[in-house]
């Protein structure tokens, strides 16, 4: 018997939907479109702060970097992403993240960087998470308007 090879196919609804929800969720965290520092608790009291800045700001996008900082976490390398804002179409999704532009919407595996197939949907997934768990768990420290910055 062949071993049949299973296509990936994109589920490019459930990735417009993840967009739309992230676009509301980077909102709710970051109303003034400034400069937004927010200190997230994870179980067991280890803090970290998330901070959140914009980039790019356009009449249809904006970009936006979010990243962590910690200082118990120097030997491990923290997220950062960069998001794009299309303001026509609420939607937000990465497009850089640790340093890695451009994501395709389907990768070959294995490949040489060890990507996943669906590489992009799993980053804007992760992105839903992380800004879920800064909504439930972050407080503000520190915001600052475009003029402030």
């Amino acid at each position: 018997m062949a071993v049949s090879e299973v296509r990936y196919v994109p589920d490019v609804t459930g990735m417009m939907s993840e967009c739309e929800t992230n676009y509301a969720r980077l909102l709710k965290l970051m109303p003034t479109m400034g400069r937004r520092k927010l200190t997230v608790t994870y179980p067991g009291g280890q803090t970290v702060r998330v901070l959140f800045e914009l980039l790019e700001d356009f009449r249809y996008t904006s970009s936006v970097r979010i990243s962590q900082d910690a200082a118990s976490c120097d030997w491990l390398h923290l997220p950062s992403m960069v998001i794009r804002l299309y303001h026509d179409a609420r939607m937000a999704e990465v497009v850089d993240a640790q340093n890695m532009r451009q994501l395709r919407g389907i990768y070959a595996y294995p490949n040489e960087q060890m990507l996943h197939t669906d590489e992009k949907v799993q980053r804007n997934l992760y992105l839903g998470e992380w800004l879920c768990y800064c909504l439930q768990h972050g407080h503000v420290d520190e915001e600052l308007s475009l003029a402030d910055s």
